[in-house]
């Protein structure tokens, strides 16, 4: 074995281990810039995402509160025609010979 096949044998560990030690430094700044980007992503979808929900809550409250009042209103004019039309029993009912309303 001559001394050049020393050399390159001895050379491939050394250049592996110095590939390794870069690797290993340069790997945790590039691991920490993309987490740092990653957690940037996160806290905008969610503000997007609060916004969204935010939204449609508020949307979701006000067709609810518009669909009460058209009930609100509906049970309103029943009630009103339900004590018309008892009224108007009681009055028919109480004269004598008087004919039915049709």
């Amino acid at each position: 074995m001559s001394v050049m096949e020393i050399i390159a044998a001895g050379a491939y560990p050394l250049v592996g281990l110095a590939g390794f030690i870069l690797g290993s430094i340069f790997g945790q700044r590039l691991v920490a810039d993309v987490e740092a980007m990653l957690h940037a992503i996160e806290a905008r979808l969610s503000s997007v995402e609060s916004s969204v929900a935010t939204s449609s809550a508020t949307s979701a409250i006000v067709q609810h509160a518009a669909a009460t009042e058209k009930l609100a209103v509906a049970v309103a004019k029943h009630s009103a025609a339900q004590t018309a039309s008892a009224s108007s029993a009681v009055s028919t009912a109480s004269i004598p010979n008087a004919a039915p309303k049709s």
